[in-house]
């Protein structure tokens, strides 16, 4: 049982911010650290919805990514949440991109204004 549901959490979070998804991202800003250039899209809170879930994000301190796990998965795991990439529980904490810094090199996160263009 437990093995198929870590399957099944590992297919659902999603590794590095909302970057990789499709529906919904269009609202979501891009932060980037100002040191190393690391970019992810993520709502400044450090949660945002997507029409199957609402995701939290979470940074792992020892495989230096940020993590976006589903909500039923965080209660499922009794709030005690653990990476999907390393398996590690010591150095998983909440992060947002406003309070949080970057996860590769701890550097300053800055939300990028977009610009569009009208003819």
């Amino acid at each position: 049982m437990h093995e198929s549901w870590m399957k099944e959490y590992k297919e659902r979070a999603i590794i590095g911010g909302a970057e990789r998804t499709i529906c919904g991202i269009e609202t979501l800003p891009t932060y980037k650290c100002n040191n190393c250039g690391y970019t992810l899209r993520s709502a400044p809170q450090g949660f945002f919805k997507l029409p199957s879930d609402v995701y939290y994000n979470f940074k792992c301190e020892k495989c230096r990514n940020i993590i976006s796990v589903c909500s039923r998965d965080i209660s499922h795991m009794d709030y005690v949440d653990y990476c999907p990439v390393c398996e590690d529980s010591q150095s998983f904490a909440f992060w947002n991109p406003i309070e949080g810094h970057c996860p590769k090199c701890n550097g300053k996160m800055e939300e990028q204004i977009s610009v569009s263009v009208h003819n």
